[in-house]
């Protein structure tokens, strides 16, 4: 009883890690058992806060500034034999749930928890089990099997903006792995290589023409591809649930949103959707969306979404911030330019939010890009205002909160008249303040900074 009243107060803070919050700590080592390895993770993230978080044990749970970091971060669970052999099984779609239940319907029974979609079952393995493993459902990954050296994350918020939540208020089961029944056509074995699909790279599912078959011979010689980490979305159905608005007035950013998820959907599956099954797409969207205007589904609405399935570059990826973060460092060495590292991955986290403006923080480029300080960062930041590359809209909280920006020289704005509005409007939302802070920076005052320094400079 006293796990499940623990559970019943974390499940009831709606306010997440604020300072005002009752200890989340206690409830979830009253839940998980005192031998679980709780890890601060980065808020609206998935990565740890630690670099050697898969080395951390139950006795690390004793230092103050471990458990002080925890009240104030994400909190994830580093699995396995480590925490007492605490495992979960990760379905990416709640669509499937129902199936892995009546499958499993003991599980009904265990912790469960869910971010944004699907669901964790959280179970303890006696004896011997798997390790961390994709779950496949024929050759389609479908979720996680995470085991030791893995981390799931189970209080905080999302990236996309949603609080994790504690779907049933019990402590994990404990039971033999070979007690787990998949589904028919569920397995967490490795697909033989003769079976594999061809999955699309992301330049192909952005523009299958410029995919061009490479020779075998120069498969060898040539750079595995990265996967970019998408957001798993594997059929048309959850692209409709993963993008339909909650409001009215948000249609015309949702169908851009519908028209990128399907990309996700073609990356996923391997298959290309033509104008016949992309009008069907859009036909279902429109039934599902309470908020839209019936007049306009056939002119205005449909326009949009075609203009969206021409224009969308990219995917839906569930951490842009990391995306850019991989595709900066691929083309810039941070260690020798830290100045063209920022711009190239301020360019590609636009490049993800098209036709909206980013956020981003100080902490934010500490975490992803390191190699220096916050303040260095900010430094760097203000010379590619100072060279109009980038534009605060505005500003974040001091030094931790994300200031919102727009990519000014990004290609992006200049391939139509809708861009170039777009971008427009943006710009005119733009805060009217002089102030030189840790967080808007504009041009003049840039000058009178720097004009400043110099002049300090030249009579020390």
């Amino acid at each position: 009883m006293l796990r499940r009243s623990a559970v019943n107060i974390l499940a009831q803070n709606k306010s997440q890690n604020g300072p005002g919050n009752s200890d989340p700590v206690k409830l979830l080592q009253e839940l998980l058992g005192q031998e679980a390895v709780l890890l601060p993770v980065w808020k609206k993230s998935k990565n740890p806060k630690a670099t050697n978080w898969t080395k951390l044990t139950s006795k690390d749970m004793q230092s103050p500034r471990l458990l002080h970091q925890l009240n104030y971060s994400n909190i994830g669970v580093l699995l396995g034999k480590v925490s007492g052999g605490l495992c979960t099984i990760d379905i990416d779609s709640d669509e499937l749930v129902p199936e892995f239940l009546r499958a499993n319907p003991l599980m009904k029974q265990t912790l469960q928890s869910k971010g944004q979609r699907g669901q964790n079952f959280w179970v303890k393995i006696k004896g011997e089990y798997p390790s961390t493993k994709k779950i496949k459902r024929n050759v389609v990954a479908i979720g996680d099997w995470r085991a030791d050296g893995s981390q799931t994350v189970i209080h905080g918020t999302h990236p996309s903006g949603q609080p994790y939540r504690i779907l049933q208020q019990s402590p994990p089961i404990e039971i033999v792995f070979e007690e787990i029944q998949w589904p028919k056509g569920w397995s967490i074995k490795k697909t033989p290589k003769t079976q594999q699909p061809t999955l699309l790279t992301v330049e192909a599912a952005v523009c299958p023409a410029q995919a061009a078959p490479v020779a075998t011979t120069d498969q060898a010689k040539r750079p595995k591809p990265k996967r970019p980490n998408m957001i798993k979305i594997g059929s048309v159905e959850q692209a409709i649930q993963e993008t339909l608005p909650t409001q009215a007035h948000k249609n015309n950013d949702a169908i851009f949103k519908f028209a990128r998820a399907l990309k996700n959907v073609e990356a996923i599956t391997g298959v290309q959707l033509g104008p016949e099954e992309s009008d069907q797409a859009f036909a279902q969207w429109c039934e599902q969306n309470p908020h839209l205007d019936a007049d306009k589904i056939a002119t205005e609405y449909k326009d949009k979404f075609i203009i969206g399935r021409v224009k969308a570059k990219h995917p839906l990826f569930e951490d842009p911030r990391a995306y850019a973060t991989d595709q900066a460092k691929d083309e810039v060495d941070g260690s020798k330019d830290r100045q063209e590292l920022l711009e190239r991955f301020l360019f590609h986290l636009q490049s993800t939010t098209y036709p909206e403006s980013f956020f981003i923080s100080y902490a934010d480029l500490e975490t992803y890009l390191g190699e220096i300080s916050q303040m260095g960062w900010f430094a760097k930041v203000a010379k590619l205002e100072y060279r109009n590359v980038i534009r605060t809209l505005k500003t974040g909280a001091y030094r931790k909160g994300a200031s919102e920006y727009v990519y000014i020289d990004h290609p992006c704005w200049t391939q139509d008249e809708e861009s170039r509005a777009a971008l427009k409007r943006l710009l005119a939302s733009a805060e009217d303040d002089s102030d030189c802070n840790m967080g808007l920076l504009t041009a003049a005052t840039l000058r009178a900074f720097f004009t400043r320094a110099a002049i300090r400079l030249a009579t020390s």
